[in-house]
């Protein structure tokens, strides 16, 4: 029920306007009906102008309708955060609990607060209560305690705050979305996150530009642009400055919507600035009056968003707007919008803040409808500090409604004209900027192309041994470009660009490796408008190096392509057990892939083929197998006839094959192939089983699941026999499912329901098919279709989806690229992580402990793959400090022989100039340690080393030991920083055997992120230690000139946090200095605290590089005690 006392109003029997006289209400509402009429003119240019009773303003609109793809991309890439829990950051619990005391309610705990960007829970949870540890639990209330009952407060406005940028116009040029997504809310989220102050409006270094956005997006044309496009910019891209890229409100010169930015720098500086999670609120429940008063559960969301201190972004349909005058209160004579009644100008806002108290006269009677006249949201637009009140405006919350609460039936023209809509446009759009981001690895290049719109960017990457790339990346600019230069005249110019590598350079665990770009002329027709590339680096920012392309570059390029390449090894921040292999021979997808005898059969398949006109698909007989020890690739015999979409399976040492693809006018046949003689024959001709059945092998037998029009059916087929059975039917008919053996059964994962609904479901169905038996399994994490799925060790291993459809399903960002492990054993599914690239079509096998992956297509394109990769779900990692065994290798770069060892277990036997193995290491500790290797040979000149990508982090020398099995011990010191990291062991010369190697601790050094105790110096000029009375020590009266030097290993290079915890007993000038070989990184003043063991913390943002290195704590000021420093990333 609508509480009035909660929000400071009255109802019409208590409103303040019954004691006044009929003339005066009479005239007050003839007065409030003029002024709340908004009247539309043309100026001569053609633009609208817009008045809201006060004065007439030039208003360009420009925000597009959402297409249909752009509307799926917001379903399978956003958050929908209808429906989800919203929980307090910061600012958010800041703002509860000051409410919470002006009610003398208790407050709520601080402990379990989200922090920004992980605010939206995945699901409504009943309660976490009890997730909470003991140790974090308090006398007060937590939130997860009162998650249905947090009162908000009764208003929020976050354009007060230091992070609202102040209010600027977008001019005459349709840029409304970029001013509103950019210049507006990313700066706000941006500063929010980054704790900047930008309400200076003569800094533009810390706002960003509208010009960036729009300019990229909008094909070179001043025709506006749209919310979807510009979150795609602003997801790969960043955002520049305003002082980087200044925007200029007059398209009286087309440049200013029409020129991109031309050099490196301000590319580069725009990456760090890359948008993290986002999400949308829809404001459609299916009623016509979602909204009746503040309490209305549709707005909640949107309200605990802006109380987290988040703004919004929403479309509307600016210039049907009418306004009225808010009559009384703190906002009195202010302009509010009270509903929309017609279809013109397409216009985005954004949204910064709302109020449950204000009164808007809505049918303009001078009387108080309460509720259904209280509330209003505040908007920031882009029309000037002339606008409305000041740039700002209120919007009724009845306004939101397509027929108004006052008025249900919707008979009263007045409030409910024909035309009328929600104000807004469905969606309201969040997002959160990814904070101190720093990239891993850069592409800088310069080009020439007099038409943009005609050139193709991507980045790509592939193994060491191959020479192009199979996965690739675009920058999503070049899709938007028009026909003019890259400075928007119709000159070729030179212009230099930086794109981010690191979605490619994160995706697996490959050491070493090429980095490619490609550039591509597409223009339809010869006319005469070519491209040069004319440089290529890459900015590795992990180890502050810059590597350029040596070779020889390319000729100009006309409707075709060039790459380049560059071999560059990374840094290794996370296990995935992903590793890319060497390139597949051609291109394909839908092939069957099986392993067996060391050996990856991809089999058949489908390709693209295309004339320059028409693409058009081929289908293959060809059978390509991969060597697993060499890293080869060699040809088999083809098949009979080709397969377009091959399913495979071995039984007892052979391959059988067929193609169920509906459609395939080809017969059933059954195909079956003798790895020993290397020859296929037909096994079964137009075997009686559904077009797109499922094809699983188990105890000898083939079990062909459901098929078209028979969803139910389970038929078992003995190759060896030719018996057909059929068995116990699917209990849930499904279809578009995936079927795998494991422990013994049989198990469907997923689908869609059979009845032609297209809903995706969670059953996991496992059949036994000794007893002919159905059983219900633990359901999937969510509902799957069109997916994948592979067994390994006795688990199972589901990976991402090819649905070509949208779904709730898909609203959980990223869950289509997923990998879930459901063990039949304990009946459980845990998420393992992401797919290294985002697939379609792609084909899987398994094959001893790896699962591969070959082909596939780009999504939403006609572009088939050539990329072959393993998935290891459970790698060996080792753990240092600890023994490697020699075999623990996770790849090798030949054939290793592997024999048994008269110490026990293996050994690498024989090892040849040049092999090298590549380890999983897991390092507990930063120091630097010693490294124990156990050898044998027969031969002298034989040396290992430990390989950091290019870097020789340690030597040894193999003796001549006698005898291949005459073992002993070399070692020598080898520093390793903290963390997950692969490392290359490297054998030179030949005849060397390796058993194993040890890694002993010998002296630590401090890891970063993380708390460095004072007293924890590595060397200082003098320091005195004692006792601290928060624990531990504290170096004492710390003079002027006094210096600390800490020797630490940095795992990440970026933007660091640094807390210094610091006590003065009096006030004195200076304080300290942060330093690394002699340059200052950051200056601080200490404060007085009133006492020596009275401490503070004093904070400074700094750039530190990945590695190790010494920082030193330089003292600029006199007596001051120093407790300890954290450094957080």
């Amino acid at each position: 029920m609508f509480n009035c006392e909660k929000y400071n109003v009255t109802s019409k029997k208590h409103r303040s306007f019954k004691k006044m006289g009929l003339k005066v209400v009479s005239l007050a509402l003839s007065a409030s009906i003029v002024l709340s009429q908004g009247l539309l003119t043309f100026a001569e240019d053609g633009v609208k102008k817009h008045t809201t009773g006060e004065e007439n303003l030039v208003c360009a609109t420009g925000d597009k309708e959402l297409t249909p793809e752009s509307k799926k991309w917001m379903e399978e890439n956003m958050i929908k955060t209808n429906g989800k829990s919203i929980r307090l950051n910061e600012l958010g619990l800041k703002r509860v609990n000051e409410h919470r005391k002006s009610k003398k309610q208790k407050q709520l705990d601080r402990k379990v607060i989200k922090q920004i960007g992980d605010e939206v829970a995945a699901e409504m949870p009943d309660s976490e209560s009890t997730s909470i540890p003991t140790s974090l639990r308090s006398n007060n209330i937590t939130v997860d305690q009162e998650a249905n009952e947090i009162t908000l407060p009764n208003s929020v406005d976050n354009s007060e705050l230091q992070y609202f940028p102040p209010i600027r116009t977008q001019g005459d040029i349709g840029s409304c979305t970029a001013f509103s997504s950019t210049y507006y809310q990313m700066t706000h989220m941006a500063a929010l996150e980054m704790g900047w102050n930008v309400k200076d409006n003569n800094d533009n270094s810390n706002k960003f530009s509208p010009k960036w956005s729009f300019n990229l997006v909008n094909g070179s044309t001043d025709g506006g642009s749209e919310i979807v496009d510009i979150c795609k910019l602003l997801q790969r891209h960043g955002a520049a400055f305003w002082s980087d890229f200044p925007y200029i409100p007059s398209k009286s010169n087309p440049l200013n919507y029409r020129a991109w930015p031309t050099d490196a720098s301000t590319w580069e500086k725009a990456i760090n600035y890359r948008l993290d999670k986002m999400g949308y609120i829809s404001l459609l429940d299916g009623t016509n009056t979602p909204i009746t008063s503040p309490d209305s559960a549709i707005l909640k969301p949107v309200k605990e968003l802006l109380n987290n201190g988040y703004v919004l972004n929403y479309s509307t349909l600016f210039n049907s707007w009418k306004y009225t005058t808010i009559k009384d209160g703190p906002f009195n004579g202010e302009r509010a919008a009270y509903l929309m009644d017609g279809y013109e100008g397409g216009h985005a806002m954004t949204l910064v803040g709302y109020n449950d108290d204000i009164w808007i006269d809505v049918d303009n009677d001078g009387e108080r409808d309460i509720p259904q006249e209280i509330g209003a949201f505040k908007i920031a637009n882009s029309h000037g500090t002339s606008y409305a009140n000041n740039g700002y405006c209120w919007v009724a919350y009845d306004a939101l409604n397509k027929i108004s609460s006052l008025d249900p039936t919707g008979t009263n023209t007045a409030i409910n004209p024909a035309k009328r809509g929600g104000i807004f446009k469905d969606r309201l759009v969040w997002f959160t900027v990814r904070k101190n981001y720093t990239p891993k690895l850069v592409a800088e290049f310069t080009a020439n192309h007099p038409h943009r719109n005609e050139l193709a960017v991507t980045l790509g990457y592939s193994s060491e041994s191959d020479s192009s790339s199979p996965i690739k990346w675009s920058p999503y600019s070049f899709f938007k470009a028009g026909p003019y230069a890259f400075d928007g005249t119709e000159t070729a110019c030179d212009a230099s660009f930086a794109l981010d590598f690191t979605d490619l350079y994160t995706g697996t665990d490959n050491k070493n490796g090429k980095w490619y770009l490609k550039l591509s002329d597409t223009s339809a027709s010869a006319n005469g408008f070519s491209g040069v590339l004319k440089d290529f680096k890459l900015i590795d920012k992990q180890k502050d190096q810059v590597i350029s392309f040596t070779g020889q570059y390319p000729p100009p390029f006309d409707r075709s392509s060039v790459e380049v390449g560059i071999s560059h090894s990374k840094d290794i921040f996370r296990m995935s057990g992903w590793n890319i292999l060497k390139n597949l021979p051609a291109k394909r997808f839908g092939a069957g892939v099986i392993g067996l005898n060391e050996l990856v059969y991809v089999i058949g398949g489908t390709s693209y083929v295309s004339n320059g006109y028409t693409t058009s698909k081929v289908y293959s007989d060809e059978v390509l197998v991969y060597d697993t020890l060499s890293n080869t690739w060699y040809n088999r015999t083809k098949l009979p006839v080709p397969l377009a979409e091959a399913q495979v399976v071995t039984l007892n040492g052979k391959i059988y094959a067929i193609d169920l693809t509906s459609g395939w006018s080809a017969p059933n046949t059954l195909y079956e192939y003798n790895p020993g003689t290397r020859l296929w024959t037909q096994n079964y001709e137009n075997l009686p089983v559904k077009k797109k059945s499922f094809m699983v092998s188990l105890n000898n037998k083939i079990y062909f699941i459901g098929g078209y029009n028979q969803y139910s059916d389970m038929i078992e087929y003995d190759p060896v026999t030719k018996q057909i059975n059929s068995k116990a039917n699917i209990p849930v008919p499904v279809k578009d499912f995936a079927a795998i053996a494991a422990n013994g059964k049989i198990y469907i994962l997923g689908g869609d329901t059979a009845d032609g609904t297209q809903k995706r479901i969670q059953n996991v169905q496992e059949f036994n098919p000794v007893a002919n038996v159905w059983n219900q399994k633990a359901n999937m994490p969510k509902g799957k279709n069109l997916f994948k799925a592979a067994t390994l060790n006795n688990k199972i291993y589901t990976f991402s989806s090819d649905s070509a459809y949208s779904s709730t399903n898909l609203s959980d960002n990223g869950y289509p690229d997923t990998i879930e492990e459901f063990d039949p054993v304990s009946n459980s599914w845990v998420t393992k992580g992401n797919m290294f690239y985002r697939l379609q079509n792609y084909s899987l096998g398994t094959h001893n402990d790896r699962i591969y992956f070959a082909g596939g297509e780009e999504p939403g394109s006609l572009t088939d793959l050539n990329v072959f990769a393993s998935y290891n779900p459970a790698p060996i990692v080792n753990e240092v400090p600890g023994l490697a065994e020699a075999e623990s290798f996770d790849s090798a770069s030949d054939v290793c022989i592997i024999e048994n060892c008269n110490e026990g277990g293996k050994y690498l036997d024989s090892m040849l100039d040049g092999d090298s193995m590549d380890y999983y290491f897991d390092v507990k500790e930063s120091g630097v340690y010693s490294v124990s290797f156990r050898v044998s040979s027969s031969f002298t000149g034989n040396k290992l080393s430990i390989m950091d990508g290019a870097n020789t982090l340690c030597t040894v020398n193999v003796p001549n030991t006698g005898g291949r099995q005459n073992w002993t011990t070399v070692s020598t010191n080898i520093t390793l920083g903290k963390g997950p990291q692969v490392l290359r062991v490297l054998n030179s010369g030949n005849g060397a055997c390796f058993n194993w190697m040890s890694f002993q601790l010998s002296s630590k050094v401090i890891t970063v992120p993380g708390k460095i105790e004072a007293e924890a110096l590595s060397s200082a000029n003098q320091y005195y230690p004692e006792n601290c009375s928060e624990g531990g020590q504290k170096l004492s009266w710390i003079l002027s000139g006094d210096w600390m030097d800490y020797n630490v290993y940095v795992q990440e290079s970026g933007i660091h946090t640094v807390a210094f915890r610091v006590a003065r007993a009096y006030s004195s000038a200076g304080g300290l200095q942060l330093q690394r070989d002699g340059a200052v990184l950051c200056s601080l003043d200490i404060p007085s605290t009133g006492g020596d063991e009275i401490f503070t913390t004093v904070y400074a943002n700094v750039y530190l590089k990945a590695g190790f290195q010494t920082l030193r704590v330089l003292s600029t000021g006199h007596d001051w005690n120093f407790n300890w420093m954290e450094i957080t990333k």
